[in-house]
Order: C-alpha cells, then structure tokens, then sequence
C-alpha cells in the first residue's frame, strides 16, 4: 500500500527519524560523511523533543507505528524517558541477540545505543517523546542491572519473563497479570511480536483473545491460562524457562507430549520441529494435575481410526500432531467413536475432566 517512501536522490533524511535501508548486496558497513562545520549541530547536548504521527489501522497492532532514533551519540537511560512522561513500549533490534528487544516502564534500568532507531506507537495520550539531557551516559553501567521482578513490587502487577531457546539462540516474551489491564490489545501497554531477520532464530509470543501474537501481553488474570506460542527455525532440541525466579507456582503444560512443568523449579526441554506451533503450549498458575485420577477408558486404533470407550462425564477430549496442531477438540461422554485421524504417524490424545489431565501417545500405522 501507502505505509512504504522511497527516498529520491535529492531527498534528505529528516533528523530523530529512523530510516530502513535496503542494499542490493550484502555489506557489513555503511558510512554517511559530514562535513565537519555541521557536527556541532548534530551532535546536541540540549533536549529533543521528537513527534510522533498517528498512521491509523483496523486493527489496533498495527496503529500508529513510528520509526525514530535516540538523537545523542552517547548511550541513553530508557528509564528517564519514562520519567519525562513516555507511556507505551519500545522495539529495537539487537544485533547481539540477531533478534528484536521490547522494553517497557518495567526496564528502567536498560540503555539505547548511540544513534539508535527503534519503533514505538503513538497514542492519545503519548504525541511526542521527550529526550532530556540527564538520561545521557557515556558508558554503560556496571552492576546496576535489577530483575524484572523487582521493579514492581507493591504496584498490583505481576510481571513474567519467560525465555524460549536452543544451543545458539533465543528469543523471550513477557506476561504481566494486571486487573487494570484489559484482555484486548492497549496501545501503550501491549507490544506486537516482531521476527527476526535470521531465519534459524526461533520465536515466542503469547496470543491474546483475538488470536495477535504478542511480545508483551499485559492482561487481567481471568483463569490465569495463557495459551503461547512458538516459531521454531530450525529442528532440534529447545528449552522454556523463566527469567527471574518467583514465588508462585507457574505450570507450562505441553499439550503434545501432556507433560506439565513447573517453571518455579525448573525449565522444561523438548524437541521440536521446524515451522509455527500455537497450540502446544500453555501457562498456567497452579499445581499440575494428576494423571492417574482419570481411569477406566480405553483407546483403540484400526483402520486410521480412533475408538475411545469409558470416558469420564463430560470429558474433553484433544487430538494434537507432533507439530501441535489440534485434529479433535470437542467434549463427550462415555463413548468417542470412529474419530478419522489424517495420516500416519505419532498422535498424542489428551482426556481432560475439571479435576485432572491424561494424555496418551497414539501410533497409526500406513
């Protein structure tokens, strides 16, 4: 459409503004000369105030995105920009990590880079961002990292930072239960998820009620169930944890495997394979449930087909692949029959009651 400018060559690129540069082939470097009567223009060491223009959109993760640029030569305190009145979220690709970082009021401790562009959304209440002198530093600091965690006890929010990873790469998502919050995307306190532009590198994201993908998802408890999701760029071994340690107990369940793992005591490993999976995964605040509380039922396959007999009153019964995408979801009672699977290959078939989950590994052959 209309979101793209390309640039003429007389054309000049306006100041605090973020740019995306295409090359025709590859390079490491890009250099931009300036004649040295200018620097003392570009080089500030008085406040800016940057604009932000509103870019409307159906829907509302894809509103109001601006591209700009932290405008010293020097490091600059994220935590000061919040100060100055900022309220929303900040994307901003990090080489290091080959993989997008957000940040929110929740990281006051963090730094951009000299120079740096990042994205942000405008809102009603956020037209500009102002960049005061003090948020300056020179270096970065040493030792005055602090856990998300820590920064907002006794504010009503419980924030979790959770990590999703491989033996090379990692990508993470945060979830933070507000009451205050709503269970819809709020500009200003929710954050798209970005990909990486290395294909191998995985991806993790929450998913809200309407089926967005979110790097931070700032929402009420409800059932406190929060169903993830994952891109998985490479086939292998990956592991899900928790960033900081708390004091709840927070169960990851894999819905493929029926494996439920507290994250309070420990990260969960698994093998997944190549491509999105946004059904396999789910958060949940609670003791894992017990699997041997659901007995008496019986499964059969014959002829591609899965027969269930005994089932507990009315138990929901899911079929799940080995990519995680569900080929039964429906609720019954006493008896499942004929239930026609795909193909042949590994099937896991999960019984779930209101007192407990039982997940079995099904196997049909050609």
């Amino acid at each position: 459409g209309n979101s793209w400018k390309q640039l003429a060559p007389n054309e000049t690129m306006e100041p605090n503004r973020g740019y995306i540069m295409r090359i025709s082939e590859p390079v490491t470097n890009a250099s931009f000369d300036t004649d040295a009567s200018e620097m003392e223009a570009l080089l500030t060491n008085q406040p800016v105030t940057i604009p932000l223009s509103k870019h409307t959109s159906v829907a509302a993760p894809d509103a109001n995105w601006n591209l700009i640029g932290n405008p010293y030569p020097c490091y600059y305190n994220i935590g000061t920009l919040y100060e100055n009145g900022f309220k929303g979220t900040i994307t901003v690709w990090d080489p290091q990590l080959d993989n997008y970082q957000y940040y929110t009021q929740d990281d006051a401790d963090q730094y951009l880079n000299p120079l740096t562009a990042f994205f942000v959304q405008q809102t009603d209440e956020v037209s500009s961002i102002l960049f005061t002198t003090s948020g300056r530093a020179a270096k970065l600091p040493e030792g005055t990292t602090r856990s998300a965690s820590a920064l907002r006890s006794g504010d009503g929010r419980q924030v979790l930072n959770l990590v999703l990873s491989n033996d090379s790469l990692s990508d993470k998502t945060r979830i933070v239960f507000n009451e205050a919050a709503k269970a819809g995307y709020e500009l200003g306190l929710d954050a798209s998820k970005f990909r990486s532009m290395n294909p191998n590198a995985p991806a993790f994201y929450s998913i809200d009620a309407d089926n967005q993908q979110l790097a931070i998802n700032e929402r009420p408890w409800d059932n406190g169930v929060v169903r993830l999701g994952c891109n998985f760029g490479v086939k292998g071994e990956y592991c899900i944890a928790l960033q900081e340690t708390v004091e709840q107990d927070l169960i990851l369940v894999d819905k493929v495997t029926g494996a439920q793992t507290n994250l309070k005591e420990q990260a969960y490993r698994f093998s997944a394979e190549v491509g999105e999976s946004n059904d396999r995964f789910e958060l949940r605040s609670g003791n894992p449930t017990s699997m041997e509380e659901i007995a008496g039922f019986q499964w059969q396959v014959r002829g591609g087909q899965l027969f269930l007999t005994g089932l507990p009153t009315n138990a929901r019964v899911i079929v799940h692949d080995t990519m995680g995408r569900t080929v039964c979801d429906r609720t019954v009672s006493d008896e499942l029959s004929g239930l026609a699977l795909p193909q042949a290959g590994v099937y896991y078939l999960t019984i779930r009651t209101q007192q407990a989950t039982r997940t079995e590994r099904i196997m049909v052959k050609e």
